[in-house]
């Protein structure tokens, strides 16, 4: 309480606009003092809620659907599980059409080790979550090309896919990618064993912006894939523009640096054009 002139006390509350408490509410660094900044009384705790961009929860449909009223500006939500609880199905299809029907700012979501995720979900992520730009469904192994085509056609500002170890996933996806996917940066397809190189070669004619491909472990992958894609961006009028690939290295020699491809000049030369191939 503060004295008010004329005497009398006034509340903080009656002192502080709306905007004057999100304004100390930017102040305090640490997120456990955030967290107690809601405890105040409700208005505090419906400012700090509405002013929350990250969280990382459980799932649940009837906890998400909580979630989605009080924190109504996330843009971040990481719903992943750790390896060591893989035999957890962890977030559902009905999961993520709360999320779809909810979280409509949502930006970045990470589903990776969710195995209770199918087409399904996929489909009401396209539908719903227009404003997405990465998204995560590493080690979800129902997902096919069906449900993961509906996303790019829904959600074609994404900026980022990580598929890894999706092995479902094959040649279509990359030609819905390259159609719908325009501003596409990171692509991660470690573990995708039915892409090929016909469906890499698409990188070259849709990808305008790719900078981070990660083929690693895609044993239709050769180094005819790999120098289509260095070789389309080689080309690019801007030569400032990076690549990183991280390719898979065979017991013997790696497949990218054989003599009798084309691609052996392509390394030799990237070193001066700032492209760069990683192998794991």
């Amino acid at each position: 309480m503060a004295d008010r002139e004329g005497g009398g006390r006034i509340s903080i509350n009656d002192a502080l606009t709306d905007d004057g408490l999100r304004a100390v509410l930017e102040r305090i660094g640490r997120e456990v003092d955030r967290d107690t900044f809601g405890l105040v009384c409700k208005r505090w705790l419906h400012i700090q809620s509405t002013e929350r961009r990250v969280l990382r929860a459980r799932s649940g449909p009837a906890m998400l659907r909580r979630m989605a009223d009080r924190f109504t500006g996330l843009v971040e939500l990481d719903l992943s599980q750790s390896a060591s609880r893989s035999f957890f199905p962890g977030v559902t299809d009905s999961d993520l059409g709360v999320i779809a029907a909810g979280f409509r700012w949502l930006r970045v979501l990470n589903l990776r080790e969710c195995k209770g995720v199918t087409d399904a979900g996929m489909i009401s992520l396209g539908t719903g979550l227009k404003m997405l730009e990465c998204l995560d469904v590493s080690c979800c192994r129902k997902v096919t090309d069906k449900g993961l085509v509906a996303v790019t056609l829904g959600c074609s500002n994404l900026k980022s896919l990580c598929l890894v170890n999706c092995k479902l996933v094959t040649d279509k996806l990359l030609e819905a990618l390259s159609k719908n996917c325009h501003h596409l940066e990171e692509l991660g397809l470690a573990g995708c064993v039915k892409i090929t190189d016909s469906g890499l070669s698409t990188l070259g004619d849709g990808y305008k912006h790719i900078k981070s491909l990660d083929v690693s472990k895609c044993s239709k992958i050769s180094d005819i894939g790999v120098s289509r894609v260095v070789k389309a961006k080689h080309s690019e009028i801007n030569g400032a523009y990076q690549l990183l690939i991280t390719c898979h290295l065979s017991n013997q020699q790696p497949p990218i640096m054989k003599p009798n491809l084309p691609m052996n000049s392509i390394v030799k030369g990237y070193l001066q054009m700032p492209f760069f191939v990683k192998s794991s």
